[in-house]
This record gives C-alpha cells, structure tokens and sequence, in this order.
C-alpha cells in the first residue's frame, strides 16, 4: 500500500506543477485564464515567471517521455508489477519535490522579475544530476 501512496504523491506533485505551467507559461489558453480568477492569490505576471513557466515545462518532458514508455511497456505485458511502474516513477521524485519547493516560493513570497531569477540561482546548488540539469534548462 505504501508503494500504491508513494505513486499517487509523484502524481499528485506532477498535477500540481503541470497547473503552475498552464496558468503561467506562454501557451496559457483562456481555461487558464479562468482558473487565475478562480486562484486565491494570483501572481503578478511578467515574462521572467512566463520563462519561468516554460522551463518548467521543459523540466516536465522527460517525465511525461518516461510515462508514455510505461504506457507502452505496459500494454504490452499487462502483468508488470506494481513495483516496477514505482522504480520508473520513484526516480522522477526528487525533481519533482524540488520544482515543489521553487512553486511554493514563488507563490508565498510573490516573487516576480529577477526575484525569480535570483531566487532560482540561490537554489540551484545540490548534488543531484536531475536537478541541475532541469535548472539549467
């Protein structure tokens, strides 16, 4: 069951930073923009939170490649484990807390222009591969 929750808490986080990205990236549609009505304190937008946005987007592509290769993978042999899908998820879990983190900044101290620059630059070192390449992106 503890695999099951893992999983869904990967999920969840990939939810969340995928609805950061559709309200503040270049390809916002006008959903978007009923949903930055809807949210409780809005960002001021600019283009360093729209670039912002957009190379956390690009930080998502390898994830979103490695779950249409579970899919595939899947369907081919139904009977994969549940612990194999968690090995395949579980390595996207440190990325995805991290970029976590840098949203729930953002929001909370209402960052915007070269505060999200900066913010991002005093963050950007650790010892994680996954991280850094997705910080320079």
């Amino acid at each position: 069951m503890k695999t099951l929750k893992d999983i869904n808490k990967v999920s969840n986080q990939y939810r969340e930073i995928r609805k950061f990205i559709s309200l503040y990236s270049s390809c916002a549609n006008e959903n978007s923009q009923i949903l930055l009505d809807i949210e409780v304190n809005p960002l001021s937008p600019g283009f360093y939170l729209q670039a912002f946005a957009n190379g956390l987007d690009q930080a998502m592509e390898s994830y979103h490649q490695s779950v249409v290769d579970l899919e595939r993978k899947f369907l081919r042999r139904p009977t994969l484990s549940l612990m194999f899908i968690f090995h395949e998820i579980e390595k996207f879990r440190p990325l995805f807390e991290f970029i976590t983190r840098l949203i729930n900044s953002v929001r909370t101290q209402k960052l915007f222009g070269c505060q999200i620059l900066q913010h991002l630059q005093n963050n950007i070192l650790h010892g994680d591969k996954s991280i850094m390449k997705a910080v320079q992106m």
